[in-house]
């Protein structure tokens, strides 16, 4: 139904991918992944972690509401 795939990147948490089966989408099953794999981090010692999403993805609602903060790479 979702899946969320998190790496190190650079030394760090990245969420590199987030899906959600049309058909399951806004039950809350990609919030309840994504704030799942960040505990981990939090377990593991990490204090943040960063994804990177497209401009117009509807997705970056969700993002935002998780916590997370836009940052513009220079």
């Amino acid at each position: 139904m979702a899946a969320v795939i998190t790496v190190i990147f650079e030394g760090e948490p990245l969420v590199a991918y987030v899906v959600t089966d049309p058909g399951h989408q806004h039950q809350g099953w990609a919030t309840a992944l994504i704030e799942q794999a960040l505990q981990v981090v939090v377990e593991s010692g990490g204090t943040r972690a960063n994804l990177a999403v497209t401009v117009g993805n509807p997705a970056r609602a969700l993002y935002e509401q998780l916590g997370f903060r836009r940052f513009d790479a220079a």
